[in-house]
């Protein structure tokens, strides 16, 4: 078979395989593999240089000893999904990445298999974007797509010959409530047998969505949801369904949890790998409709507790009615926050919002109680664990301070894993379908044993041929980031010292050049950005210039440039104290007479800073918290010092190296509110760290946006829930 084979199905008489190949190909090695397959076109029927296939593997021939014969039929890009119409002889086949074509958006392509050996593609509509699932219903009728990216179900009637009647189409959304953002995630489809019930999986939600046949919800009006769901594991990802093995009346549903139930080691704690390895759900769906409206009211109330989604679904919740931030909002489980007259005042004078200065500090690779598992010493009430300390007080000396002296997020949760999915969430407060699904054979952490993806190496071996063409890229891209956000709010700047900003973004112009930010080949060796210092980093950013400290000690001597003084481009940009700098800007529109608020304007409201480099790889030992030492104080002492500087982020997570160390206290992984984060969200509890804080000094706030929203300070661990994230809960 040809390209990265996928999902597959047989055929209505059991001698065809079909295969989807979910890696494009260049149509030259489409011709070369079978030399009667058509060539690869776009959806306007035109050449085009890349494509997917479908692999019809001739399976007839049982015998061991049998060479089966594969025809290969040309689709759209990126082939995912398939579903088979014995009734119109048909498959119907989502390409996920048709977006990054002419197309503009993801596509489903028909593959006509009425006659053997001459199987072709006969027509491509339009869905939305990233579409994965796909399922026929029972009598043949409808065919749904799952569009994980756009966050919908696309219905399309079939007319006689098995296409799709695209003018006659109806899109639905799947998502919780009205304003819920982006990341609901639906990545499978499925029609109970009797063909009543349509089941959506969403993997941001870890549930399944059920709707009436014809793709319109079914609502729970009791408790103020507008659609019905069945609970299920962490990151639900395929859906079956079957009659009841059993013999009971009803049906079966299986769901295939990408995930598992979470973090956590396996069942005996010794031998089964980890909780994060994936299981199965077995559901039995009742067929009378008491039966049923049972089930779905339950499993609603389930989805709505596990998602602790109550408030935002109640018509009097400021998400939805009035955003009143100066009012404490309801916390899961009970209580409410307390108020914070600096996020009042914001909220009720948007003019405040551009003097005030976030400073988000993106860190990684350890959870929270490797680092602050011993903070209970020094904050009693805080939610730490010391039995998987790692980087204790000691190594993260800085950290605990700004914790004690600020706040700590000891309960914000997210969903990532590992760095792929880490950086998603923490940018932009979720993380494609693509990368959940993709990020072992993309970033290269199989060392390349089956291929790389992201480069579309196609044949599946440590090196070999890529294209430029290449799609994959913009696959693993968030629709929209928090440097988006705060680009697209009228009144406020940013700056961004991190690739966690993509070309196409109307942030993309305030990002430092990332040679300059230890990002590629400028000042290090062997193109690590870990190589580069954050002791340098911080230097740059404070005084615009360091001496370079660059050096990988395993590739030889120092470079050229080690111990050599090196300077940004562009200080007056990027720098707090360097020539024409923020500070430089300020005093001189105070000596030309401007107003204290409007020479604020001098630095950026918004930094989103990268410093990658892990505590435990510090440059000196006496250097602890590399990038996070005293220069801290240099910008509390910031121009003016009149507003209040947002506290470093510490923005960690934990990659799947490290999930041996997680004790087995953990439940299935549970899908908190996915909202827009209002302002009353980054207050703390009431008698928790931080409550109270002064309107001077570095602040845990975040810059609120024109709808009342505010990005605060929050990490993407598995110990931390970031804005629209997963919550775990110990026992």
């Amino acid at each position: 078979m040809l390209s990265y084979p996928g999902n597959l199905v047989l055929d209505q008489e059991g001698h065809r395989l079909l295969v989807a190949g979910s890696l494009s190909v260049p149509s030259s090695a489409i011709t070369t593999f079978d030399p009667s397959a058509a060539t690869c076109i776009d959806i306007n029927r035109n050449p085009t240089s890349i494509c997917s296939v479908i692999d019809v593997v001739d399976v007839s021939d049982t015998s061991p000893t049998a060479s089966p014969h594969v025809h290969l039929v040309p689709v759209g890009r990126d082939a995912y999904g398939v579903a088979l119409s014995p009734a119109h002889k048909v498959l119907y086949v989502t390409n996920m990445a048709d977006q990054t074509s002419n197309a503009g958006t993801g596509t489903v392509s028909v593959v006509n298999l009425a006659t053997p050996g001459q199987e072709s593609e006969v027509q491509r509509v339009k869905v939305g974007t990233e579409p994965l699932g796909v399922a026929v219903s029972p009598d043949g009728s409808r065919v749904v797509v799952a569009n994980s990216a756009s966050d919908t179900i696309t219905v399309f009637p079939v007319a006689a010959d098995g296409t799709l009647e695209a003018a006659n189409a109806h899109t639905y959304s799947v998502r919780a409530y009205r304003g819920e953002p982006l990341g609901a995630s639906p990545t499978a489809v499925a029609y109970s047998p009797d063909g009543k019930l349509l089941y959506v999986a969403l993997a941001g939600q870890n549930a399944i969505q059920v709707r009436n046949a014809d793709g319109t919800s079914i609502p729970q009006p009791n408790f103020n949801s507008a659609n019905s769901y069945i609970a299920a594991g962490w990151y639900p990802d395929a859906l079956a369904v079957g009659s009841n093995p059993s013999g009971a009346s009803g049906s079966r549903l299986y769901v295939s949890n990408l995930k598992g139930l979470g973090m956590g080691p396996g069942f005996d704690e010794l031998i089964s790998g980890v909780r994060s390895e994936g299981n199965v759900s077995v559901i039995d769906v009742p067929d009378d409709a008491a039966g049923r409206e049972s089930m779905l009211a339950s499993g609603t109330t389930q989805v709505i507790q596990n998602n602790n989604w109550a408030p935002l679904l109640a018509a009097s919740h400021p998400a939805i009615a009035g955003n009143d931030s100066c009012r404490p909002a309801p916390l899961p489980g009970g209580g409410q926050t307390q108020a914070n007259d600096v996020i009042c005042q914001l909220s009720q004078n948007p003019a405040l919002r551009q003097q005030v200065h976030v400073v988000y500090i993106v860190k990684e690779n350890k959870t929270f109680d490797q680092y602050f598992g011993d903070i209970q010493a020094t904050l009693p009430g805080a939610d730490a664990n010391p039995t998987w300390l790692l980087y204790g007080e000691p190594v993260t000396t800085n950290q605990h301070r700004l914790a004690r002296q600020f706040t700590l997020s000891d309960r914000f949760w997210a969903d990532s894993e590992q760095s792929t999915t880490g950086h998603s969430w923490t940018s932009a407060g979720y993380s494609t379908a693509y990368n959940e699904l993709f990020w072992e054979t993309s970033g290269g952490y199989d060392e390349g044993l089956r291929g790389h993806r992201e480069s579309c190496q196609y044949t599946g071996q440590r090196s070999g041929p890529t294209y430029p063409e290449c799609p994959e890229g913009p696959m693993s891209t968030p629709k929209s980031r928090l440097v988006d956000e705060i680009a697209r709010t009228p009144g406020l700047s940013e700056r961004i010292y991190s690739n966690d900003v993509d070309p196409s973004s109307p942030a993309y112009a305030s990002r430092i050049p990332l040679g300059e930010w230890g990002f590629n080949g400028q000042l290090i060796q062997t193109g690590s950005n870990l190589e580069f210092p954050d002791t340098d980093r911080a230097n740059l950013l404070i005084n615009g210039t360091t001496i370079s400290n660059a050096w990988d000690v395993r590739s030889g001597p120092p470079p050229p440039t080690f111990g050599q003084p090196f300077s940004l481009s562009d200080p007056a940009k990027f720098s707090l104290n360097g020539p024409g700098g923020w500070t430089d800007q300020y005093n001189s529109c105070i000596a030309g007479g401007g107003s204290e608020a409007s020479c604020q304007a001098s630095m950026p409201n918004f930094l989103y800073v990268s410093l990658p480099v892990r505590p435990h790889a510090r440059l000196r030992p006496d250097d602890p918290d590399a990038g996070l030492d005293g220069r801290q104080q240099r910008l509390r002492d910031r121009p003016g010092g009149r507003r209040a500087v947002a506290q470093p982020v510490l923005e960690e997570h934990a990659d799947l190296h490290h999930r041996g160390r997680h004790p087995g206290l953990w439940r299935p992984r549970r899908r908190a509110p996915h909202v827009p984060f209002d302002v009353r969200r980054a207050r703390q509890p009431a008698g928790r760290p931080g409550a109270g804080l002064p309107p001077r000094g570095l602040v845990p706030v975040g810059a609120q946006d024109d709808r009342g929203h505010v990005w605060a300070a929050c990490t993407d661990d598995l110990r931390s829930r970031c804005p629209r994230a997963t919550r775990c809960r110990r026992r």
